[in-house]
């Protein structure tokens, strides 16, 4: 249950900021140099290839983070259960 979550959480992280890291991966590309501002980017990017432009490479980008953030989820589980049974609960409340 923790891994889809996760992974769910993830994957919706990845498409809301993927405009973000297009142009930020091509503002630190080798034609970098040629954009005055992350608008500027944003802007050119637009220009030449429509609005769809800024989502290229979501799709890899989508499966990586769900199977990255679903694992962090799981395992964060796994490893509060075992730390509960070494150590005792101490959020208990009596």
């Amino acid at each position: 249950q923790a891994i889809l979550c996760g992974g769910i959480a993830g994957a919706v992280s990845a498409v809301a900021t993927q405009p973000i890291d297009t142009v930020k991966a091509n503002m630190m590309g080798i034609d970098g140099g040629r954009y005055r501002s992350a608008f500027h980017c944003t802007a050119e990017l637009v220009r030449a290839g429509g609005l769809r432009v800024l989502m290229n490479g979501v799709g890899p980008r989508v499966c990586r983070v769900f199977i990255e953030v679903g694992l962090q989820f799981s395992l964060y589980e796994y490893v509060g259960r075992a730390l509960d049974r070494a150590f005792g609960s101490s959020s208990k409340t009596n």
